[in-house]
């Protein structure tokens, strides 16, 4: 996330991110004294929430579409022993975006791999454009919010925002 300097220009230059620490009984200590339950946490409201206490202007959200789509359900923790699977919202976004039938499966990544390549593009955009606006409802306005929907095999299947501040 490339941060804001004192001068208001976009500088290209990582911030440090914080390391989580592994304490006896597998719990994590954060900054600031905040605690992480063992495991790591896949919460992504609290990530988004202290994403706020630092001073970025653009956020890039990249991640596989079985994680992301939850967000866009509403859903911001998204272990899966904490919330069901993104499937069957997938499959009604796919079926709504191609005015047809999408047959269901019990897995996101089987969802896109029914879609011929040109269909799985379209849903892919549709969702991260879904990802996107969920994000930026919860970081708030003057956060560039990009999303990246990335498959099992690394193929980026969907995208939607301002790729080029996240651009070498």
């Amino acid at each position: 996330m490339p941060p804001r300097d004192d001068g208001g220009e976009r500088r290209h230059r990582p911030r440090p991110c914080a390391r989580a620490d592994r304490k006896a009984g597998g719990e994590e200590a954060l900054p600031g004294g905040m605690r992480a339950g063992g495991g790591g946490r896949q919460e992504w409201g609290f990530v988004l929430d202290l994403f706020l206490e630092y001073s970025f202007y653009s956020l890039l959200v990249l991640g596989h579409p079985g994680k992301l789509a939850k967000l866009a359900f509403g859903r911001w923790d998204t272990h899966s022993s904490r919330s069901e699977s993104a499937a069957a919202g997938v499959a009604d976004v796919a079926a709504r975006t191609l005015k047809r039938t999408v047959a269901d499966s019990r897995t996101v990544e089987g969802v896109f791999s029914l879609l011929e390549p040109r269909e799985r593009e379209q849903v892919g955009n549709v969702l991260a454009g879904m990802v996107r606006r969920a994000v930026g409802e919860r970081v708030g306005r003057g956060v560039e919010t990009a999303v990246v929907l990335v498959d099992m095999k690394g193929d980026i299947i969907g995208r939607e925002g301002d790729l080029k501040p996240w651009q070498l």
